[in-house]
C-alpha cells in the first residue's frame, strides 16, 4: 500500500516523539556538564556542541526518511520488502480473528477470497479506497502511519548516534545509552506499526462486513 506524503498533524506528531529523542540524547552526551553547570564548574560550550550535534543527527535522519523509497522502509518495519504490508493475509488470517466476520456474504458481493498475497492485497485495496474517508479508517489509518515513521526515523537514527558515542566515549562511557535508547524506541515502534496494520486492515474488513 502507498503511504501519502508526511504532513499536517502526523508530521506534527513525529516532531515532538523527535524533539524528546533529541532532548534525552542530548542529555546522555552532557551529562557530566549538566552536573556541575550550577556549581559554577560546568561546561556549557561543551553541551551547546553536543546539542548542535544531537540536533544534526536527528534532522538528518528525518530527512534521510522523507527521501527513502517505501520499499526501504518497508523492509526496514516489516522486515521484508515485498508484500509487506498486513493486507496480504486480509482474508486468510485477519478475517478469520474477526467475530462473526459474514463469509459466505462477503464472497457473494466479491466472490470467493483470493489465497495469495497480490490477490489479497488486491481486494483489500479495493474495500480501503471504498472507505478510506470513513473516520475509523483514517484515524486507523493514521495511527499506523505514525508508528512506522517513527520507527523508521529510531533505525536511521542510530548510525550518527553511533558516530557520536565513538568520539566521546574515551570521556563519557554512559553515551553508550542514547543508540540503545533509539535501538529499544525502534523496536518498540516496530511492534506498534505491525500491531496498527493489522488493526487497519480488520476495521475495513469489519465496515465492509456490515454493508453486505
Amino acid at each position: 500500500m502507498r503511504h501519502p506524503p508526511l504532513r499536517g498533524m502526523l508530521l506534527g506528531y513525529i516532531a515532538v516523539m523527535l524533539a524528546f529523542d533529541t532532548l534525552v540524547t542530548w542529555m546522555l552526551f552532557s551529562w557530566q556538564y549538566l552536573g556541575t553547570l550550577f556549581s559554577g564548574q560546568g561546561r556549557p560550550a561543551e553541551a551547546m556542541v553536543n546539542a548542535v550535534l544531537v540536533v544534526v543527527a536527528v534532522a538528518a535522519s528525518l530527512g534521510l526518511s522523507l527521501a527513502l523509497p517505501q520499499g526501504w522502509k518497508d523492509a526496514m518495519v516489516c522486515w521484508r520488502r515485498h508484500h509487506a504490508f498486513a493486507s496480504r493475509h486480509a482474508f486468510s488470517v485477519l478475517a478469520r480473528k474477526l467475530p462473526r466476520f459474514p463469509v459466505e456474504a462477503m464472497q457473494q458481493r466479491f466472490g470467493p477470497f483470493p489465497v495469495d498475497a497480490d490477490g489479497q492485497q488486491s481486494l483489500w485495496q479495493r474495500l480501503f479506497e471504498d472507505y478510506a474517508r470513513l473516520s475509523p479508517v483514517r484515524q486507523a489509518y493514521g495511527q499506523y502511519l505514525l508508528c512506522y515513521e517513527i520507527a523508521v526515523v529510531s533505525l536511521l537514527a542510530i548510525v550518527p548516534m553511533l558516530a557520536l558515542v565513538a568520539w566521546r566515549w574515551s570521556s563519557q562511557q554512559i553515551v553508550l545509552i542514547a543508540p540503545l535508547f533509539l535501538l529499544g524506541q525502534y523496536l518498540m515502534f516496530v511492534a506498534a506499526a505491525r500491531a496498527m496494520g493489522d488493526g487497519l486492515v480488520q476495521v475495513v474488513l469489519t465496515i465492509a462486513a456490515t454493508q453486505v
